[in-house]
């Protein structure tokens, strides 16, 4: 909420400082013209409609003092303001709140892994720490506080919710976590993702392409649970790295290979793969797709309907059919995808030979 605040302040700050800027350059330039080529000058540029020939001169000279005045009280008006510093410290305070909320979450995510133990001391040094940002943030008064909340409230009721036929789950959030299904299920996966560097720099990649509509889903989410669950030494190297997003407004191609294009920019050794899901039905021989969330319950397996997205330091998860499959080692075909769609992944995505315990669940069909 802090963050929220402090964020929008720096924004209104820095557009107050935008504005000051124009007219002050704007005033400034016409006191500037109006001064070195003299009333007199400009008073014979005038038209003879506007004003007559005994009255322009006054008049100029007139406007003069006037554009003095006012950019006298521009001046004091930025002195008193001091719009720039303003946003420069709220920017700062957005920043002090990002790293500790940032060093939180790396510290509960090592916890979870096992790499290290939360102590009662640590929690000492985080309320220190966090007292200390609070007494170097500047003031927020009450009316900010609340509105603050409500925006809040408005942003999350927009949020996309999924709407399937399958038992629908409430969206919560527990600590960090945005979840889509059981809350153990999910912090195994969370665990699993977190512990991975490699994984959490491509979901940071596609953070800063995709800012809130990116996410990363496909054999990126089920190939690592499934390493984890089958005891694997050492990591598989990351394959194909499949993103998703919707945009209806722009269905081309172009815009698919321009987002690509960008996340190499970002990280050059992997694979991308970006779909816009708006499109994708028409691939697919489906119905167009309601959202984002549609689309991922119609993946061909149950344990590649699932996708993950970084927003801030959290780590979402939509898991529209749940996580169970995933998180219990079993391949089990999607009815929702279609006739054939999944035999033709079906020896790509069932390995025995790299997950011995996996189960396949699917039809006679599909086996034979």
């Amino acid at each position: 909420m802090l963050r929220q605040i402090h964020g929008r302040k720096a924004s209104i700050a820095r557009r107050w400082e935008t504005g000051y800027l124009v007219v002050t350059v704007f005033f400034a330039t016409v006191l500037t013209v109006i001064g070195f080529a003299g009333p007199s000058r400009v008073a014979a540029l005038l038209p003879s409609w506007l004003l007559s020939a005994t009255d322009a001169p006054g008049f100029v000279e007139a406007l003069l003092n006037f554009m003095i005045l006012v950019v006298l009280l521009l001046t004091l008006v930025g002195l008193v303001s001091r719009f720039g510093e303003r946003a420069n410290t709220n920017f700062r305070s957005v920043e002090l709140l990002t790293e500790f909320i940032r060093d939180l979450t790396d510290s509960i995510a090592l916890h979870d892994a096992g790499a290290r133990v939360l102590q009662v001391s640590d929690v000492d040094v985080v309320r220190t720490r966090y007292k200390g940002i609070l007494g170097a943030l500047p003031p927020n008064t009450d009316r900010e506080y609340l509105k603050a909340k409500a925006l809040a409230r408005k942003k999350r009721a927009v949020e996309p919710r999924h709407a399937f036929s399958v038992p629908a789950i409430e969206a919560r959030r527990v600590g960090h976590l945005r979840w889509l299904s059981s809350g153990r299920q999910l912090q195994d996966v969370a665990r699993v993702i977190r512990s991975d560097s490699a994984r959490m720099s491509i979901l940071q990649a596609v953070q800063r392409v995709l800012p809130d509509e990116g996410w990363v889903t496909g054999g990126f989410v089920r190939e690592a649970v499934w390493d984890f669950l089958g005891g694997a030494s050492v990591p598989a190297p990351i394959g194909e790295v499949d993103v998703i997003f919707m945009d209806k407004n722009d269905v081309s191609r172009d815009l698919e290979k321009a987002i690509e294009a960008a996340l190499r920019k970002e990280l050059k050794n992997v694979e991308w793969s970006v779909k816009n899901q708006a499109r994708m039905h028409l691939k697919n021989g489906h119905s167009q797709y309601k959202n984002l969330f549609e689309s991922l319950s119609r993946a061909p397996d149950t344990a590649s309907s699932v996708a993950l997205s970084l927003r801030g330091a959290e780590l979402w998860v939509a898991a529209p059919l749940g996580l169970t499959d995933l998180t219990s080692l079993i391949l089990r075909e999607n009815p929702r995808a279609g006739a054939g769609a999944f035999d033709k992944r079906l020896a790509k995505v069932y390995r025995p030979d790299r997950w011995p315990d996996l189960l396949l669940k699917t039809t006679r069909r599909a086996l034979s």
